[in-house]
């Protein structure tokens, strides 16, 4: 991951619309793109390392294993980031009512999604309702909101990445927490089997992203972006072809070409972001980014919980990809509404 870190260097397209560009855009632009390479593939490589911890000291070791790293990136940080000369800040900035809405109105659909494969949570749902309503009059009056419900209205364009971004993260965990339980409990594979399995899903995630970010200087971030969704499409459709009888190289090539569409739509969904929004709201807007892929994660995780609950079988594998299935077709429809032309070539 470094040697890709440190010999590729992430060049984003300057913006083409009524913001204009300018240097402080880019270099801004580029730092977060590459952070989000390492979040990725960093989370990528979990189900790899936690199989063979797991494998090799049991449960307990994927908490301990995370102290060192915890302490050296506290450490960096003291060492690493700028002092600034005078820090300042006002606590009655903070939108701590928008901010337990938020998670009341998160919970509440949660609780709810989980009943319906049960006795059905409606008090849940109600909570989801209210509380929805209640986020919603708190952020439009608020000066500073926890979430631009305006600025989201106001920037469509920013909001069709937030979304799609969303629903391939839904998807994408689906796969990314999905695989590892039905291996182990269905097919009968070890934690470390299991982890060296994912690692398709995860290195060809991390092979794919340079050429993504190639594409993007000489083509912009759309191409990439189609590309990304249809690989994720294509890859779930393979998806419904493994049989109890298919060898276990076709499900590497399924997650292979999954793990592709995933170096594809990080880096390009997050450079089609930057080219909507003004540069000094890239900040703001990188934090609604990550907000849109944990809400992806969480809907994947609400989703498992349904299909995996009772039984973690082949029905249940493929029930958990015609539905994603219908996401991807959501993904394709907002990766080719996004404004902008398909150029692959330059004149």
């Amino acid at each position: 991951m470094q040697g890709i870190a440190s010999n590729w260097q992430f060049h984003p397209v300057p913006k083409r619309n009524e913001h204009g560009s300018d240097e402080y855009y880019k270099k801004q632009a580029q730092a977060l793109a590459v952070l989000s390479i390492f979040a990725s593939t960093s989370a990528a490589f979990g189900p790899s390392i936690g199989g063979f911890l797991i494998g090799a000291w049991d449960w307990p070791s994927i908490f301990l294993v995370n102290l060192p790293f915890i302490i050296l990136g506290i450490v960096l940080a003291v060492i690493v980031l700028p002092k600034p000369k005078q820090a300042s800040f006002d606590l009655k900035r903070i939108d701590g009512l928008g901010i337990a809405l938020f998670i009341v109105t998160i919970a509440g659909l949660i609780l709810f999604l989980l009943s319906l494969d049960q006795n059905i949570r409606w008090w849940a749902l109600g909570v989801f309702i209210i509380g929805s309503l209640l986020f919603y009059l708190q952020e439009k009056r608020r000066n500073e909101p926890f979430i631009d419900l305006a600025g989201l209205k106001k920037n469509k364009n920013a909001t069709l990445v937030y979304a799609q971004f969303m629903s391939i993260n839904l998807i994408y965990y689906c796969y990314f927490f999905g695989f590892p339980t039905f291996l182990q409990q269905f097919r009968g594979y070890s934690e470390e089997h299991t982890g060296l399995i994912m690692l398709a899903l995860a290195g060809f995630s991390v092979i794919v992203s340079p050429l993504a970010g190639r594409i993007i200087d000489h083509h912009g971030s759309k191409l990439p972006m189609v590309i990304g969704a249809i690989l994720l499409l294509v890859g779930t459709g393979l998806l419904l072809t493994y049989r109890e009888t298919s060898p276990l190289i076709w499900f590497l090539v399924i997650m292979s070409v999954l793990g592709m569409s995933n170096g594809f739509n990080n880096i390009s969904a997050q450079t089609a972001l930057y080219e909507h929004v003004k540069p000094e709201d890239t900040g703001s807007a990188s934090g609604l980014f990550q907000t849109s892929r944990y809400l992806g994660s969480i809907l994947s995780g609400s989703l498992l919980g349904m299909t995996f609950n009772a039984h973690v079988d082949q029905a249940h594998l493929h029930l958990v990809a015609i539905i994603c299935f219908i996401f991807c077709l959501a993904v394709v429809a907002l990766s080719l509404l996004l404004p902008g032309k398909i150029k692959v070539w330059n004149r």
